[in-house]
């Protein structure tokens, strides 16, 4: 776990970030707004990336967090960007990435607390 914890922390933090993007926002506001679209992508990249550095045998434990599919929408996303389908994506924000959140969420310890308060 020692060594998977980087990636799954990334991972985390990506979903984190993807779904802070479009709190609030309406489906049809989310297709409007290119940097939304685009800055989701980017979010969606990094975890499908740092899921392929996760460790096979962590992967194998943990059937219930979607890894090849993370993977693959890496790969899509990357290789096939002219015909990603912003509808989709909505799709995978919306209903995978917060099962992704929460279960990593319950998987990796949680962030020490710090005395600096402008951490």
């Amino acid at each position: 776990m020692r060594h998977d914890e980087v990636p799954l922390d990334d991972i985390l933090n990506a979903a984190r970030r993807a779904t802070s993007y479009i709190a609030g926002m309406s489906h049809h506001a989310f297709l409007r707004d290119a940097k939304t679209r685009a800055a989701v992508l980017f979010e969606l990249v990094i975890m499908g990336e740092a899921a392929s550095r996760v460790s096979e045998s962590f992967r194998d434990a943990h059937p219930e967090l979607p890894w090849k599919r993370m993977i693959a929408l890496r790969n899509f996303y990357v290789h096939a960007y002219e015909v990603v389908n912003s509808d989709l994506v909505w799709v995978t924000l919306t209903r995978y990435v917060p099962r992704i959140e929460a279960v990593l969420s319950l998987l990796l310890p949680p962030e020490p607390p710090t005395d600096d308060p402008a951490v």
